[in-house]
């Protein structure tokens, strides 16, 4: 690839994608300038790229997260939002190994 060239990174969405836990996903991520467009339109902006309803566009390939990363973070937002909307306390499992009698928590 030359060197006045920057590849994009796409990732394809579902139509029903909540575009607040998107924003939220993103945030986390680090990328900031969120916003949306005001018309009725599902499209989200941001500093690296844009989301146009269906698929997530990065402008540098080099900056995308990999997609089970943005994945996992978009679950994690969806359920907090989720959780908010029925006013539950959510809280972290812990998680714990054990094998042949020698057990380790992280």
């Amino acid at each position: 690839m030359p060197c006045d060239q920057v590849q994009e990174a796409e990732i394809a969405f579902g139509q029903a994608t909540d575009l607040d836990a998107l924003a939220d996903t993103l945030e986390a991520l680090g990328f900031t300038g969120i916003y949306r467009e005001q018309s009725n339109q599902r499209f989200l902006a941001f500093d690296q790229g844009r989301f146009d309803g269906a698929t997530l566009t990065f402008y540098n390939a080099r900056l995308a997260p990999e997609a089970a990363v943005l994945a996992r973070a978009y679950t994690k937002a969806t359920v907090l939002k989720q959780a908010d909307r029925f006013g539950w306390a959510v809280k972290a499992a812990q998680k714990t190994l054990a094998v042949a009698g020698f057990s380790r928590r992280w």
